[in-house]
């Protein structure tokens, strides 16, 4: 089968992450996989080293262009923009269209009330051009479902995998100094970085000696690098911005903080539980559904400040339990969230996709 990926975004964030390792390990399965994205971003160097098809693209002629190059058996695609685009493609080039749900509220859901009906009339149209969902939570399909409940019987949940690293190539050298949360995150309000901070005051209050780690960026980013100085927290706090090697940076951590209020999955999870981290995330979306709280980590209520601090402090304080926890979250890591199941499940809705639209 040849797969066509869609997009187009310029960061590495949790959906690039995880459209680089569906794409590899879905190569490992006899597909040939193509991508289609923006020229010069990270997503494209990642899929130029894995030796895959890549077609950078800006715009709906060229993107039409590229796809017709590549001719695909499937469209896979991730955003709305890749729904209108794969609408086009498949009006020249019949071809069935996948599209995979990343998000409880799309940012359609938001803003000025006309943008929503008007975008919402868009999106039941572009729905119905769609052959198959894949929900990467039950959580979303849930709020997909609530949104047009046409899609329900074509919606699988396929949640996020990772491949694992091998126990003994992980180097652990966090334990030695300060305590150190890392938190990987974009830096938008739905990311609940202000709890996040909120909470680090409480936390510096008990554990002056704890830091926090933040990777990644976002709009927000000064508004927060503000609020961080108000709270005179300069000290304890780092902004890093998005830095590629993320298996390191955990290496020099003791847990993983993911204070979004409504994470579709939380991929940030699946990262730390393959660093043996214990994780704290609230209590919604997807983060229900991969931490198992009290074994693996803590599940929190949502911009609750305290909350959150409750959680990162029962850590902190307690080191021997942080550790059982996190090695309890590497074993359900390895039982539930793996690439390898990831890619088997996607493949077979490609082959059921195929068949339906055959017949």
């Amino acid at each position: 089968m040849r797969i066509l990926h869609l997009l187009h975004t310029n960061q590495l964030a949790g959906i690039e992450r995880h459209i680089s390792q569906l794409m590899e390990e879905v190569s490992r399965h006899g597909c040939e996989v193509g991508l289609i994205c923006r020229p010069g971003t990270p997503l494209e160097h990642s899929a130029v080293e894995q030796k895959l098809s890549v077609f950078p693209a800006m715009g709906l002629a060229a993107t039409v262009n590229r796809a017709k190059e590549f001719r695909p058996d499937i469209l896979h695609v991730h955003t709305g923009w890749g729904e209108l685009h794969a609408a086009f493609i498949s009006a020249t080039l019949p071809v069935p269209i996948i599209s995979t749900r990343h998000f409880i509220r799309p940012g359609r859901l938001t803003g000025p009330k006309h943008r929503r009906i008007a975008l919402g009339v868009v999106h039941k149209a572009l729905d119905r051009r769609i052959n198959a969902f894949i929900a990467v939570s039950g959580a979303v399909k849930a709020a997909l479902v609530n949104e047009n409940p046409q899609t329900e019987f074509r919606t699988a949940i396929i949640r996020h995998g990772i491949r694992p690293t091998p126990v003994n190539s992980q180097v652990r050298v966090a334990g030695s100094g300060r305590p150190v949360i890392i938190c990987v995150s974009r830096l938008e309000r739905e990311k609940g970085l202000h709890t996040l901070l909120d909470a680090m005051l409480i936390v510096s209050k008990v554990r002056p000696d704890a830091q926090l780690q933040v990777i990644g960026e976002g709009s927000l980013r000064n508004q927060l690098m503000e609020r961080t100085a108000e709270l005179q927290l300069e000290d304890k706090i780092c902004f890093a911005g998005w830095l590629p090697d993320i298996e390191r940076l955990l290496s020099f951590a003791d847990m993983l903080v993911l204070p979004g209020w409504q994470e579709g999955f939380g991929l940030a999870l699946l990262e730390g539980m393959n660093a043996s981290l214990p994780c704290v995330a609230c209590r919604v979306g997807g983060p229900k559904e991969v931490i198992v709280h009290g074994s693996t980590g803590y599940l929190t209520e949502p911009d609750d400040p305290d909350s959150l601090a409750r959680g990162l402090l029962t850590l902190l304080q307690n080191p021997t339990m942080a550790k059982k926890m996190g090695e309890s979250g590497r074993l359900r890591l390895l039982s539930n969230f793996t690439a390898e199941r990831m890619a088997k499940e996607t493949v077979a809705v490609y082959k059921k996709t195929l068949n339906s639209t055959n017949h």
